[in-house]
């Protein structure tokens, strides 16, 4: 049972690649794409990369967004994708809006790559 049970809580992930934190961190101050509800796609500044806790089995760590005010902030899966990183499908929370625009953050819990060697 304990078999079957493994079986359905499997993730597959398709082509999407996963990035590491070094990846996102290399493009802090670029633009994303991002594809909202009615599927317009707008632009998002990465504006920042934080650390979570240090683990030597987990990586942790959030991406913050900023897109243009009138977005709605709608907490769900996006489509976003980067020139140099492809299409990352991300699940985005608000956590902000002021006049510069709207506020999202990508929180990463994941457990690290085994270490070689």
């Amino acid at each position: 049972m304990e078999s079957s049970r493994r079986k359905e809580l499997k993730v597959t992930t398709g082509t999407t690649r996963h990035h590491a934190r070094a990846d996102f961190a290399e493009q802090v101050g670029s633009t994303f794409s991002i594809t909202v509800d009615g599927g317009a796609v707008v632009a998002a500044e990465l504006l920042a990369v934080t650390d979570g806790t240090v683990s030597p089995d987990t990586e942790q760590f959030a991406l913050h967004f900023r897109l243009p005010a009138d977005v709605a902030p709608v907490q769900r899966m996006y489509e976003v994708t980067h020139d140099v990183l492809g299409p990352v499908p991300l699940f985005l929370v608000p956590i902000g809006r002021d006049a510069a625009g709207l506020y999202l953050e990508a929180a990463f819990n994941r457990r690290s790559a085994p270490q070689e060697g």
